[in-house]
């Protein structure tokens, strides 16, 4: 624990070191990406955009809902275990943040949703691409997102790495139920 410790320290103080007004303002705007009611609201336009889009293959039709479905149940449980877990630990947050925030620190839920919800939309787009260059373009920001978002959240002082790295490793968990819940559905569906 005492490394641990020694890490979530360590990195505060040279985020602290690095801080600027520009960097600042970027990594609140970057921030705000991963609160609740944006989420929704993303999740709300991209169901929104996978229900009425028209499609004259009944297939993908049924491939894009069974997409929008399992991303609401990624997005859900990710933020439901988080929430669960920050009731269960009661964790402070660190001292001299540059934004408020009102529940516990451990484990971030901006970095739950980072993968659990960003990772996963990149993930749905790059498998639905239909050139490589899309495909790169989402493979790419499936990595890179997350760690834009994990990062904002230790930039701005509300969370220790320790916090930023369990909520990771929560998202990656409901990342790949919903991965492997939409292979293993769809294999369901071909065979007899």
């Amino acid at each position: 624990m005492d490394l641990i410790r020694q890490l979530d320290i360590s990195t505060l103080n040279f985020i602290e070191q690095i801080r600027s007004p520009f960097l600042t303002a970027f990594f609140k705007a970057v921030t705000f990406t991963g609160e609740w009611y944006f989420v929704l609201g993303v999740l709300v336009l991209i169901s929104l955009f996978f229900v009425i889009k028209k499609t004259s293959r009944f297939n993908l039709a049924a491939r894009l809902n069974l997409d929008v479905f399992v991303l609401w149940a990624t997005t859900i449980g990710g933020l439901g275990a988080a929430f669960v877990l920050k009731e269960i630990f009661h964790r402070s947050r660190p001292v001299g943040v540059l934004i408020a925030e009102t529940s516990s620190s451990f484990p971030s839920a901006h970095s739950v949703i980072s993968v659990a919800f960003y990772a996963f939309v990149f993930y749905l787009l790059a498998e639905n691409s239909r050139n490589n260059f899309s495909k790169c373009l989402s493979i790419s920001a499936l990595f890179l997102f997350p760690l834009f978002l994990g990062f904002s959240r230790l930039y701005l002082g509300v969370h220790y790495l320790s916090d930023v790295l369990a909520g990771y490793a929560i998202g990656l968990v409901w990342f790949l139920i919903g991965v492997y819940g939409i292979k293993f559905i769809n294999r369901k569906r071909i065979s007899p």
